[in-house]
């Protein structure tokens, strides 16, 4: 079948979804097909499962997420598999994060492989699904020197803005100044001072209520995501891309395949857009002949260490019972017992 529209974008994870809501609120009359090999998990589509308050759903949608059934323990979670491992079931120590699997093709490849930790997502909103949500802006060397601080800025604002940024996900509490205060004491001399100990700005709609509702390609996609759209814009999962035909140096068509049945479809586009992640992007464009002296080389994640605090609770101020053990209150959205996430910049 051949078939042709305006933009095709393959991957549909953070990426690949701002370049379909910023094409569609330019060009409102574009036709744009986005296509993503794993499955939609939800009816919006690239909600985040964090949103999703049964953990049984929320685990069986992670497994869902941990690619084919040629992957290496593709029926049960991350957690299950962490368990697996401690009681000495599985012979393998290095584990994808909670809806990923990792970047190789048996369980005995993790000793020699080299990048046993890298992992991927495969689901309709990709790595959106399951991330951490943290959007710390980089400083000092972080910075890529040739990319001007007006252009850095410009790029920020709406980043932060189609992502929801906020630092007040979180509301105070003593116990999460007690937190910052301390982390503050440790390191105020050693930062700038622009770039202090602050509450972690994180990609997190809050309501009034405090609720809150995490970032995922449905909040940048908008209306877009409703399972009920019916604009310009499509959405096909469990549809992988073949090949990328070219002509005169310019991509003009993609071979597709829907997984389930097999069916083949060329596609010819007067743009395409490749947010298949730091992994699948350039194994497609290799696959396709389209290789440029850069592919494959400077593939990079902005590193961090992050560490978690437990609080033991005080004793009772009346002389009663201590609440050691006990549920905390429950913070906005809940009984989360997360009383905050911040932030140490690197400097």
């Amino acid at each position: 079948m051949k078939k042709e529209i305006d933009v095709l974008i393959i991957g549909s994870g953070p990426i690949g979804a701002t370049f379909a809501r910023i094409i569609s609120d330019q060009k409102p009359d574009a036709k744009i097909l986005m296509i993503d090999l794993g499955p939609r998990l939800t009816d919006k589509a690239g909600q985040h499962l964090k949103n999703i308050p049964d953990p049984a759903i929320q685990s069986d949608l992670q497994i869902k997420s941990q690619g084919s059934k040629q992957t290496p323990y593709p029926n049960i979670s991350v957690a299950q598999r962490a368990q697996a491992v401690q009681k000495g079931e599985l012979n393998a120590d290095i584990l994808a994060r909670a809806g990923t699997h990792l970047a190789t093709d048996s369980p005995d490849d993790l000793a020699k492989n080299q990048m046993p930790s890298a992992s991927m997502s495969s689901n309709v909103g990709g790595m959106g699904a399951h991330w951490t949500c943290a959007c710390p802006r980089p400083g000092n060397a972080e910075r890529i020197p040739f990319i001007s601080d007006s252009d850095y800025e410009k790029a920020f604002k709406k980043a932060e803005e189609l992502l929801f940024v906020t630092q007040n996900a979180f509301p105070q509490t003593p116990e999460s100044l007690a937190i910052m205060n301390t982390l503050s004491s440790v390191f105020k001399g050693r930062l700038s001072s622009d770039r202090q100990v602050q509450p972690m700005p994180l990609a997190c709609k809050v309501d009034e209520k405090g609720d809150r509702y995490w970032t995922g390609s449905d909040l940048i996609l908008g209306e877009m995501a409703e399972s009920n759209y019916h604009g310009n814009f499509k959405i096909r999962s469990e549809t992988l891309c073949r090949k990328l035909n070219t002509e005169g140096g310019k991509i003009t068509s993609a071979l597709i395949e829907h997984l389930p049945t097999g069916t083949q479809e060329e596609i010819h586009a007067k743009i395409v857009i490749v947010a298949a992640d730091a992994l699948r992007t350039p194994q497609l464009l290799w696959a396709s002949g389209i290789r440029p002296k850069a592919l494959g080389h400077y593939l990079n994640e902005h590193p961090f260490i992050f560490t978690f605090v437990e609080l033991k609770a005080p004793p009772a101020p009346d002389g009663g019972a201590s609440t050691e053990g006990k549920t905390p209150p429950s913070g906005a959205g809940g009984t989360d017992p997360v009383a905050g996430v911040f932030w140490v910049p690197f400097d």
